[in-house]
């Protein structure tokens, strides 16, 4: 179960500004009938307007105050809010999105008999850097907490990049295995093994058909944007049809795409580079 899988409550309004307005044309013919006529030219309806307009504001404000109520639709101060009463508090750069999936996996933290998730809570409360773990057991008495940093702060350009990759790199594990070694944590009879998932590096290449190359620009911009951005979890495959979705922006017709390689090892992570990218006219 995941936070993100929680429907949103019936107590949510589902807001449409012509329901609202004919719903105050209905209740104005009831109370005037049959003097009420909606012309257009009529300012009556002016005023019916308005107050549709007016209202449907009312109701979006409630929604966004019944929304500060729940972990799952609460953000920014309110959501930090929320999940003090679950005892989180919020890291240094960590996104409402992060903060929501830690808190929700906190009630896991009370556990003495080293869960799984209670693993994962702990080792991703360490640092913001830290996007996902996942805990398994390769033998009796062993849990090794595999997790993914986003480093990508860091200037991949400049020339002591290496050094600052591989220093960020043993800063956040330490902070994973000292909050894996806090005695009111970890069982007496678990030896915890940390590592860094392994980034497994899949070309892409593209072919994009459009309908009209004067599009070609904008397209190329979007796609490279979305597919920097699509991040798998750990020991996740990549479908082809998750890059077709990717690929497909507005203008775009028809896309072929040829990955390297689909299949990602368990503790491994996949990092898309896109090699290729190519463009041509959509055949009618």
């Amino acid at each position: 179960m995941s936070v993100a899988n929680i429907p949103v409550p019936d107590i949510i309004d589902n807001l449409s500004y012509n329901e609202i307005k004919t719903e105050i044309k209905e209740r104005l013919n009831i109370a005037f009938a049959p003097n009420v006529e909606f012309l257009e030219s009529d300012d009556v309806l002016l005023i019916v307007e308005a107050l549709a307009y007016r209202e449907m504001l009312v109701r979006a404000r409630i929604n966004a105050a019944v929304k500060s109520q729940f972990l799952p639709t609460a953000a920014g101060a309110d959501l930090d809010n929320i999940v003090a009463f679950y005892g989180v508090e919020r890291s240094v750069g960590e996104s409402d999105e992060q903060l929501r999936e830690r808190a929700f996996l906190s009630l896991n933290r009370f556990t003495t008999a080293g869960s799984e998730r209670s693993y994962i809570y702990h080792a991703l409360s360490a640092d913001a850097r830290i996007k996902e773990v996942k805990a398994t057991s390769p033998a009796p008495g062993e849990a090794l907490i595999t997790y993914f940093a986003d480093f990508s702060y860091l200037d991949s350009e400049a020339e002591d990049y290496q050094e600052a990759f591989e220093a960020a790199k043993a800063n956040v594990q330490s902070k994973i295995v000292s909050a894996l070694s806090a005695k009111e944590m970890r069982p007496l009879t678990d030896n915890v093994i940390v590592d860094r998932a392994q980034e497994i590096v899949v070309g892409l290449s593209l072919e994009v058909e459009l309908l009209t190359m004067s599009d070609a620009a904008r397209v190329e911009a979007e796609i490279r944007e979305r597919v920097a951005a699509f991040v798998p979890k750990i020991g996740e495959d990549i479908p082809i049809s998750k890059i077709h979705s990717l690929a497909h922006r507005e203008g775009v017709f028809r896309v072929n795409a040829v990955l390297a390689q689909s299949i990602v090892e368990p503790l491994s992570i996949a990092r898309i580079n896109l090699t290729s990218l190519t463009f041509k006219e959509a055949s009618l």
